[in-house]
């Protein structure tokens, strides 16, 4: 067995495990605000796309993989690669962090508000403030309104709104004052 023949079969092995460093740098955004970071976002996408990276060696160099061209297999690893960025929004991640909005939680510019990434229609950058630090509830306002994850809550008494701690799954986790709140919406009573 000659040296390319060898390292035609480590490459192979090494495509072999690329469903698992997929499925791995999916997971690396399971932390609270990984998303927000550009060395995650980078790991992941690097861990997607090294098959792109060993064929276009592969092709340049002009070596066959084993016995065949490979420009199929580059082309066929570029192709799952984007389809998969895509599927699970790497793009808008970049995207986001090129621009300096969070994909995680509230990011406040000048002149607009986002959530998640997505922008808060009619929010006001001036006065807006989060009401918690807390990705489970997270509340927040401004002189007009009151928002649950960037969504505006119909008929909520901006001045006295505040977020409560609640005990147990069944507690309400905001009040304006007359009305308790739970995941946004208005809920029945505090009991």
């Amino acid at each position: 067995m000659d040296i390319k023949t060898i390292f035609d079969i480590l490459v192979a092995l090494l495509i072999f495990f690329w469903p698992g460093f997929i499925l791995a740098s999916l997971m690396a955004f399971d932390a609270p605000g990984s998303v927000n970071s550009g060395k995650m976002i980078l790991i992941s996408m690097s861990m997607i796309t090294y098959p792109v990276i060993i064929f276009i060696i592969y092709t340049v160099l002009k070596i066959p993989f084993f016995s065949f061209p490979a420009i199929a297999p580059l082309i066929i690893s570029i192709l799952i690669s984007l389809s998969i960025m895509t599927v699970f929004g790497h793009f808008k991640l970049v995207s986001n962090f090129s621009k300096g909005i969070k994909s995680s939680g509230y990011t406040i510019t000048d002149t607009k508000v986002f959530y998640n990434g997505n922008l808060i229609n009619g929010a006001e950058p001036k006065s807006f403030q989060e009401l918690s630090e807390s990705r489970y509830a997270p509340y927040s306002k401004d002189a007009n309104n009151v928002y649950y994850k960037g969504k505006a809550i119909e008929r909520a008494s901006v001045a006295s709104f505040k977020q409560l701690k609640a005990s147990n799954s069944n507690d309400p986790d905001a009040f304006d004052g007359t009305k308790y709140y739970k995941y946004g919406k208005e809920h029945k009573s505090s009991e």
